[in-house]
């Protein structure tokens, strides 16, 4: 787990309940969730939340957010 001092602004690959893939604000974490629809939500840093029993996103790695056209050059070079 990457500890809330050494964050940088930015994409991060981790896991919660409700998604495996998050942007830090600077303050908290948000990503889109989807319950009867997309919607954006946020939720705190496991270190904030680990002694009040809530669920919290664990970072464990820092990752280059892809333009689409980048992401279709993967994905046509891997064959999805």
């Amino acid at each position: 787990m990457i500890p809330k001092n050494e964050m940088k602004q930015g994409w991060y690959k981790g896991f919660c309940r409700n998604n495996y893939m998050a942007y830090w604000d600077g303050d908290k974490f948000q990503y889109l969730r989807y319950s009867f629809n997309f919607y954006l939500d946020t939720i705190e840093h496991f270190e904030d939340v680990k002694d009040k029993g809530f669920d919290g996103f664990v970072p464990v790695e820092r990752i280059e957010r892809l333009t689409p056209d980048e992401q279709w050059k993967i994905k046509d070079e891997i064959g999805y």
